[in-house]
This record gives structure tokens, C-alpha cells and sequence, in this order.
């Protein structure tokens, strides 16, 4: 959650507080669901920032090595082994295709899942090439944990984008209820408008300190 959001879900504590020492009797049916309303706000705005902290923005360089070392490391040398061994065996033209550079991760990952499962029957001619027998192991292992990475992360971008929305979409309603509210206390309690004004007071976006330029003197002319 962004420092200045979280200003504004602090107001909103502000606020309830403020109408727990100082209540109107009898109590307006439009204040108590306006107060019922702000609370479900803020309980809403603090779920959505432990969403955003739960869902890290995952490390794309992490990814990108990864995804070259599986590429170049395992499936170029598996494929340039195996393909002219085993040119007329059904289907390992396309089972040992290996994506373009610049394939994105996902398709690097089934596609190594792929060749992997298509080696799986000709160990003996990975050992006579003087690969260790867990090779294709390791190679699955990696490729199901990259594919695993891309899913969580697409799940946490949607998560994030989700939160994000709905915390703009609650802050929102949260300073129309306190207008609603400031109404009512100017109507119902005008003396204690001035506490209620620094309740609801949220501080100002605090920016860059202005640069003073210093003139330069004037050169005078002989």
C-alpha cells in the first residue's frame, strides 16, 4: 500500500474513533450505517495490502537466466545428440524442437517437458553421449519449477491488480462516507466541528523542496 494511501486509511481509523467518544443521541440510522460502512472499508483496504505484500513482484532477470540455461544448457545439446540418432523414430523431429530465442519462458518450459519425455526410452544413448543418468531428471525438475514460477506469477499479477483496484475503489467510498459525515456533524454536534475537522484532516503530499535559483548579476556595460 502506497504512503499515501495509507494516510487516508488512517483518517478513516481517525474518524471511527472520533465517533466512539463522541456519539449522537439518539443516534441517526444514516450515521450508524455510514460508520458500519467505513469499518467494512478499512477491512477491506487492509486485506487488499497484505495481498500486495503476500505477492511479491517476481524477479523477471531470475527468470530470463533460467530460462536460457534451459534452453542452451540442456535442450540445444539434447537436440543436436539426439536428432541424428534417432531421425526416424516417430515423432522426435517435433519432440526435440527447441523454441526460438527469444521464446518466452513458458513455451521454453513444455517444451523441454517435451523432450525430456521423449528421451525418457533412450537412456543408453544419452549415457554413450556421457550424460549422467539424471540428466533428464534434472531436466524435468527444472522445467516444471520455471513453469511453476510463470503460474504464480501470472496469479500474483492478477491478485495485485485485483487489490490494487479495489483499494482505489474502497478509498473512494471512504472520503464520500466522512463527507456524508461531516454533514452530520455540522447539523448534530457543530461544537465539536473543530475536533471532528482534525480527525478527518489528511496531510498534505509532501513533494520535493523547491530549488531557488540564484540570479545571476548583471554585467554592467563600460
Amino acid at each position: 500500500m502506497q504512503e499515501r494511501q495509507g494516510q487516508t486509511v488512517g483518517v478513516f481509523r481517525n474518524v471511527l474513533l472520533y465517533w466512539g467518544r463522541h456519539s449522537i443521541t439518539p443516534e441517526p440510522p444514516l450515521l450508524a450505517g455510514k460508520r458500519r460502512q467505513l469499518e467494512e472499508t478499512v477491512a477491506r483496504i487492509t486485506a487488499c495490502g497484505r495481498v500486495q505484500v503476500t505477492f511479491p513482484v517476481t524477479d523477471n532477470a531470475k527468470v530470463e537466466t533460467r530460462r536460457k540455461q534451459l534452453r542452451e544448457k540442456r535442450m540445444l545439446p539434447l537436440k543436436n545428440i539426439a536428432l541424428g540418432q534417432l531421425e526416424f523414430a516417430p515423432g522426435a523431429e517435433a519432440a526435440l524442437r527447441v523454441p526460438h530465442a527469444r521464446a518466452s519462458a513458458q513455451v521454453v518450459a513444455a517444451a523441454a517437458l517435451r523432450m525430456a519425455d521423449a528421451l525418457m526410452p533412450h537412456a543408453r544413448l544419452l549415457r554413450s553421449a556421457g550424460l549422467s543418468k539424471d540428466f533428464l531428471r534434472e531436466m524435468r525438475h527444472e522445467a516444471r519449477g520455471l513453469a511453476l514460477t510463470i503460474k504464480q506469477s501470472a496469479e500474483g499479477r492478477r491478485r495485485l491488480r485485483e487489490a490494487t483496484a479495489t483499494i482505489a475503489s474502497e478509498l473512494k467510498k471512504g472520503l464520500g462516507i466522512l463527507s456524508v459525515m461531516e454533514g452530520l456533524v455540522m447539523l448534530h454536534a457543530p461544537r465539536d466541528k473543530e475536533e471532528w475537522q482534525f480527525a478527518r484532516r489528511i496531510p498534505k503530499k509532501v513533494g520535493r523542496p523547491r530549488t531557488v535559483r540564484r540570479r545571476k548579476p548583471r554585467v554592467a556595460l563600460a
